[in-house]
């Protein structure tokens, strides 16, 4: 049995969405594969067949802004950053060409991630991106979904309200970034929309950023707000439509917005990936970019009868049951690594 090493500079954020390597259905997956699984802060580089380094920061390639919030999570949780060189653990053992890098963030989140000079020290590079992706240094991954989702209690479409929005309110000087389109839907929905629309997430009313402290009283303020939600599945059953908006608008970049939305029962309204229709049934979904305006959309949603809906509902179900949406599961994001790993001649 080989062993697939893992290393982050900080454990706490390993993954955004959920902890896939605590899942039984991603642990089992490698295990049928050959692979035991193990995290580099409980396991000898040197005893890791395979080590994957997580994001740019796994290496200390990191922005000032980072490094300053680095330097105060050391002082409030000491330990709490990996100061640990594996990279150059690595290099010491001569195991070059047994390593790979995984980018999860986005350009948004995280553009250091995107530096050329950060992927030239890698054989295999894994991906969201399809604009990198070319099969030989490049390789395409799935952001991964659990297996298991909670059960969920329907509510009649006659009991759900209209539409919701669930997500942490951010900023971004990306070009590519999609936080000030929703901002402006979230700010029309509840202007025109007043009682048929709920606000929910981290940053809004309530500052979180540095900067949003700093500006707290030119902030705006959201009336539609209705708190912080611990668990998204309790919360879509009760709405007929979702505003599902990813952090930018890159092909490829999919993340559980959407399929969270899904599994709970509600239907997406998307915006992100230029090429959603490639991974995600159209019909499943209602895609922001056919409507000129917020009131377009506006208008449709409210138009939409209880036939149309259960429409969309079957649709869903439809994919959800389907080997696309399969994909994106944890046992296929574990298929996707070992294949490239095995395969690839740099890392046999």
């Amino acid at each position: 049995m080989k062993t697939l090493v893992f290393h982050a500079s900080s454990f706490k954020s390993f993954w955004a969405h959920y902890n896939v390597s605590a899942d039984p259905y991603f642990l089992t997956r490698l295990q049928s594969l050959g692979y035991n699984f193990a995290l580099s802060d409980k396991a000898p580089i040197d005893r890791g067949d395979m080590v994957l380094f997580f994001e740019a920061s796994s290496i200390g390639m990191v922005s000032i802004r980072r490094k300053i919030i680095n330097i105060l999570r050391q002082i409030v949780k000491p330990h709490s950053i990996s100061r640990r060189n594996v990279y150059k653990e690595v290099q010491e053992r001569g195991l070059q060409n047994r390593i790979a890098l995984l980018l999860m963030e986005g350009l948004v989140g995280l553009p250091e991630n995107y530096n050329p000079k950060l992927h030239a020290m890698f054989p295999v590079v894994f991906t969201w991106n399809d604009t990198l992706v070319d099969g030989k240094h490049y390789f395409k991954f799935k952001m991964p979904q659990p297996v298991q989702w909670p059960d969920i209690i329907t509510m009649p479409f006659k009991n759900r309200k209209l539409l919701v929005n669930i997500s942490a309110n951010k900023y971004s000087k990306h070009p590519l970034e999609l936080y000030y389109e929703r901002r402006v839907a979230i700010k029309y929905f509840e202007k025109y929309l007043p009682h048929d629309f709920d606000l929910y997430g981290i940053g809004w009313n309530h500052p979180v950023a540095l900067s949003q402290h700093l500006l707290k009283f030119t902030t705006p303020f959201y009336n539609s707000y209705r708190g912080v939600v611990n668990n998204k599945s309790t919360v879509f059953p009760r709405y007929r439509f979702a505003l599902c908006y990813e952090n930018a608008c890159v092909p490829g970049w999919i993340t559980e917005k959407m399929f969270d939305c899904m599994r709970s029962g509600c239907v997406p309204i998307y915006l992100g990936a230029s090429n959603i229709t490639d991974y995600v049934d159209p019909s499943a979904f209602i895609d922001k970019r056919k409507f000129k305006s917020n009131k377009a959309l506006a208008d449709y949603l409210i138009s939409v009868t209880e036939k149309e809906y259960q429409q969309y509902q079957t649709a869903i179900s439809r994919y959800l049951a389907s080997p696309l949406f399969a994909s994106f599961l944890s046992p296929a994001f574990a298929d996707t690594l070992i294949s490239v790993l095995n395969s690839h001649s740099q890392i046999k």
